[in-house]
């Protein structure tokens, strides 16, 4: 099997009104593989002969409160393969000890 992978991320950071720091970050990886096997994959549909190729988008937003130590985020996440797709999505809060910030 020969696995070839990449993947390019942007990230824009800003700050608003509040002084809180907001980051956005997008992201696209590509996966094409190969299998010596490939040609005794089932005929039943449920495979594929040819070689793969997975695309998975995704993107990501954080804002974080540095006076309080706090953040919050959101994303959300997507894969497409020739016969699977897949969504997914995240939420996080998270607080800071008073002793690291």
């Amino acid at each position: 099997m020969t696995d070839l992978a990449n993947g390019l991320e942007l990230k824009w950071i800003g700050w608003d009104a509040k002084g809180r720091k907001n980051t956005l970050t997008a992201g696209l990886g590509i996966d094409h593989h190969t299998a010596a096997s490939q040609a005794w994959i089932s005929k039943t549909g449920a495979s594929r002969h040819t070689d793969g190729l997975r695309i998975y988008p995704s993107l990501d937003w954080t804002r974080e409160n540095e006076k309080k130590g706090s953040s919050v985020s959101l994303g959300g996440y997507y894969s497409n393969e020739f016969n699977y797709q897949s969504v997914g999505m995240s939420a996080g809060i998270s607080q800071k000890t008073r002793e690291e910030w």
